[in-house]
């Protein structure tokens, strides 16, 4: 507190012959503040973290980084024993899941990096794979903002991470949960950002679908990405910014960006750290709803139905703007894949090609599956799965519109006494990242009731009609 402190406008150096030396980055779509490292300065990391919007930092540590003067034959001569697990593929997009993992050593990668332009090659992993001399020529801990006070989150720990790949690679678009600085060792990338307000327009995924985070609409059709870029235009909502060696940007939780490799190879480093938004969202779900196990379904279902609505009252201003919420969550997270799944898995229905046994797809069956065993949802508890016809079993849809339908005048006030506790977690983040946030919450409580299979059920049925009459 008492800090002052301001973000310096972006200003592109251009190279002249007085030895100016041009900043290694450059902007292509808006602009992006600059902010000026102080080490002496306890409330540095705070700062930086407190901008809602990117930044691009300069005379940080990073600086006296022996890394820094990393080049791929220099890496390669440094970890000469090191093997890494890495995705080859001709398409340069690399999709969650998209490949089975090759196992290289760390010379033969780079060797792969530069020798065949038709192959892409991708390494993403932990900086300490390559061992704790070469790794400490990075020092993360410098970047590390802890914004949950030394609670431990699984999954959320402050890790370093270590990006290798070849000209064209591209990693879709996405959103991180934590902090990211990321800082350009060699080679050149370019990122595309929008910020989390603009997650109806991109049409995020499901909490529980294996792309979860990732987003179902198509920037890699060029169309596509230009329309999308144009309407974003119009409203602010996108930068492109290009690093070369020695940049360092900061991205804050939930922005998505797209980075494709623009050199002939890359090496990147990114120190991930936990945000307050995470915390608030893992204190929210610590506010248990009291459902009693000798509730009937209308019980379950009825109280949901009023507990979330309670929920989007407090967080959302208007009733057509909380009817809009719903309408956008059901619209951009469901709709296109239920058109598409046919007798699939809405978990695993996707718009593009996945491998089944890749290490992503593994990982997501056994996730599904661990849920589903040790945490079933209150529909199947209560039998209602399939009907036994003898030789055959059929799925039978659950009535679930009758079931929310009525609700008991006790069970209402339970369910409103619960909303408070729970909005105060969410009331602090902007508008963006609450409503990400606030729809993830409402299919992780509903998959509690109904299953990940009537989710969107749910929200047609027990939601939507409190807000709007359109039919879905």
């Amino acid at each position: 507190c008492g800090t002052v402190w301001a973000l310096l406008p972006l200003v592109l150096i251009t190279a002249r012959g007085d030895g100016v030396i041009p900043e290694p980055f450059e902007m292509e779509i808006g602009s992006i503040n600059s902010y000026a490292w102080n080490s002496s300065n306890p409330s540095v990391r705070a700062e930086i973290t407190a901008s809602t919007r990117p930044l691009m930092l300069t005379n940080t540590p990073v600086d006296s980084w022996a890394a820094r003067k990393w080049t791929p034959e220099a890496l390669a001569q440094l970890a000469p024993d090191v093997t890494l697990p890495i995705k080859n593929e001709s398409n340069p997009v690399f999709y969650m899941g998209c490949c089975l993992l090759n196992r290289v050593k760390l010379p033969e990668l780079i060797k792969m990096t530069e020798a065949n332009a038709k192959q892409h090659v991708y390494f993403s992993g932990p900086l300490e794979i390559l061992g704790p001399r070469v790794a400490s020529q990075a020092d993360p801990r410098v970047f590390d903002v802890d914004e949950a006070g030394g609670k431990p989150m699984d999954g959320f720990e402050t890790k370093a991470n270590l990006w290798i790949g070849n000209k064209g690679v591209i990693t879709p678009t996405h959103f991180d949960e934590m902090h990211n600085i990321f800082v350009q060792i060699h080679g050149v990338k370019t990122f595309t950002l929008f910020p989390p307000s603009f997650w109806h327009e991109l049409q995020v995924f499901p909490k529980f679908h294996h792309q979860h985070r990732n987003i179902q609409l198509d920037l890699e059709d060029e169309e596509v990405m230009n329309k999308t870029i144009e309407n974003a235009r119009a409203s602010g909502n996108v930068l492109r910014v290009t690093l070369s060696p020695g940049a360092i940007l900061y991205l804050p939780p939930l922005w998505f960006h797209r980075v494709e490799t623009k050199s002939e190879s890359s090496i990147s480093i990114n120190i991930w750290s936990a945000s307050r938004h995470v915390l608030e969202v893992n204190n929210a779900w610590e506010e248990n709803f009291p459902a009693d196990s000798t509730w009937g379904m209308e019980e379950f279902l009825g109280s949901y139905s009023v507990f979330i609505k309670g929920l989007i009252d407090n967080l959302i201003p208007t009733k057509q703007k909380r009817g809009q919420f719903l309408w956008d969550l059901l619209k951009t997270r469901y709709l296109g894949l239920e058109a598409a799944k046919g007798e699939g898995d809405l978990t695993t229905t996707c718009p593009f090609d996945v491998h089944p046994e890749s290490e992503e797809m593994q990982q997501h069956r056994k996730y599904i599956k661990d849920v589903e065993e040790q945490a079933p949802s209150f529909l199947s508890q209560s039998g209602y799965k399939t009907k036994d016809l003898g030789e055959y079993k059929i799925d039978v849809t659950p009535p679930i519109k009758k079931w929310c339908s009525k609700v008991k005048a006790p069970l209402k006030a339970i369910a409103k006494k619960y909303v408070e506790p729970v909005v105060r977690h969410f009331k602090g983040l902007n508008e963006g990242i609450m409503e990400i946030y606030l729809g993830n919450y409402i299919e992780d409580i509903v998959s509690q009731a109904v299953g990940f299979k009537y989710i969107s059920e749910f929200i047609k049925s027990c939601l939507l009609p409190a807000y709007i009459s359109q039919r879905v």
